[in-house]
């Protein structure tokens, strides 16, 4: 099977070439191995975010009024902080690509980070935390985070207090640790020639300086708590009833040809899933139901999220077990091929764009610096069998930690 990926180190740096002919736009990215599971402090919680932030404060050689216009001019471009990486990209048109290369690149390796916009950044930050802090939802999975995996998984953001002492020599101090080569991913997307795209990195990347012996990384811990628990929150009148399942690591789910995607998606991926169909179609015991997979600290983890009202927690509990239990002894045919068909539907919509396309190498350090190709994807969902998929139901996905808010526990 041919890998149409192109990688190769310039000037230092691991570098990503994602063909994508016929793209009307191309993207450019970097992906940062170090998001808040690296804040190791209290004090430090929210460090990685608020360095995104002020990336996007000037240069050596533009102010941020400059970079903002010139931003406008050339695209989209954004940044995000996750618990694992942070990821800046920037969307624009290939006649513009050197245009694109020369800004972005500046930002990445010149950010001048003026002590004098700190404390408007701050403000902004305290703003975007109480928006987050009033959403019932978003306060509750903050909180169940938190509880069920200990301290590696604090607010992205950070917490009140940690952003309110942040300065700016916690941010230098962070990117200097996390901001180096072996921790860094730049990739392009889009149809230009392998040879554009060399000179765009050559000219463009600073080129790595020798890097002295650095300390011996630690791994975050992220025990993953078994204990059930019950949070209220007097903001919402809403209930949330969280079933989450220990399962397995993104590579685990490359080995077992991507069943565990599968699976996910005839339990609760969509309106033809079993879930969705019976707890709120058949039997209306709340408004949205949906599971998801997340990794975390090279762990996977199956999530059920349910948003109803209290007095159907127990009956929504005990009718989804019951409905995946179900799947281990039978699993009908057309709702496998459903299945099969949206997942290969969602993941080609996707690919259409250049900067959907280049979505894919976010996960390059989940996947211990590789990428799974398209065709790989495809021949692994249409290979696995009924079997292989009861087989990890019945491992994985019926004994889960509960949480709920604003409700009691469904069980004694």
């Amino acid at each position: 099977m041919s890998n149409p990926y192109r990688f190769k180190t310039i000037n230092g740096w691991n570098t990503l070439f994602i063909p994508k002919p016929g793209a009307q736009t191309f993207n450019i990215r970097a992906v940062v191995n170090a998001g808040s599971t690296r804040e190791t402090t209290p004090g430090q919680f929210g460090v990685a975010h608020f360095l995104e932030h002020m990336f996007f404060k000037g240069t050596e050689t533009r102010d941020y009024t400059e970079i903002n216009r010139k931003f406008a001019e050339l695209g989209d471009v954004n940044a995000y902080t996750s618990r694992e990486r942070t990821v800046f990209h920037l969307t624009s048109l290939p006649r513009k690509d050197k245009e694109a290369a020369d800004i972005f690149f500046d930002l990445f390796f010149r950010a001048r980070m003026p002590d004098e916009e700190i404390e408007k950044e701050r403000s902004v930050i305290t703003e975007e935390l109480q928006t987050s802090e009033d959403n019932p939802i978003s306060w509750a999975m903050k909180r169940i985070g938190w509880d069920t995996w200990g301290q590696a998984a604090h607010p992205v953001i950070g917490t009140p207090e940690s952003v309110s002492q942040l300065g700016i020599e916690d941010m230098w101090a962070f990117r200097k640790r996390w901001y180096t080569p072996e921790n860094t991913l730049f990739a392009i997307t889009g149809d230009l020639p392998e040879s554009r795209v060399d000179e765009l990195f050559s000219s463009s990347i600073v080129p790595a300086a020798p890097q002295a012996a650095r300390p011996t990384t630690v791994e975050p811990v992220c025990e993953f708590k078994t204990e059930h628990f019950q949070i209220d929150n007097p903001k919402s009148k809403q209930s949330l009833l969280l079933m989450i399942f220990p399962s397995v690591s993104d590579l685990e789910m490359r080995a077992l040809r991507f069943g565990p995607d599968l699976a996910t998606n005839l339990i609760g991926g969509g309106m033809h899933s079993v879930l969705f169909e019976h707890i709120r179609e058949n039997l209306g015991l709340c408004y949205s139901i949906w599971m998801q997979y997340q990794t975390f600290c090279g762990s996977g983890y199956h999530s059920i999220f349910t948003l109803l009202d209290r007095s159907n927690v127990k009956t929504a509990y005990d009718a989804s077990l019951a409905a995946i239990e179900t799947l281990t002894r039978s699993i009908p045919d057309d709702l496998l091929e459903i299945s099969r068909s949206n997942l290969l539907f969602d993941y080609s919509r996707s690919l259409e764009t250049a900067s959907g396309t280049a979505h894919i190498a976010d996960s390059y350090f989940d996947m211990n610096r590789q990428l799974v190709p398209f065709q790989e994807y495809q021949d692994g969902i249409q290979s696995i069998t009924k079997e292989e998929i009861r087989d990890f139901i019945g491992r994985y996905l019926l004994k889960p930690k509960v949480a709920v808010m604003n409700a009691d526990l469904p069980f004694n």
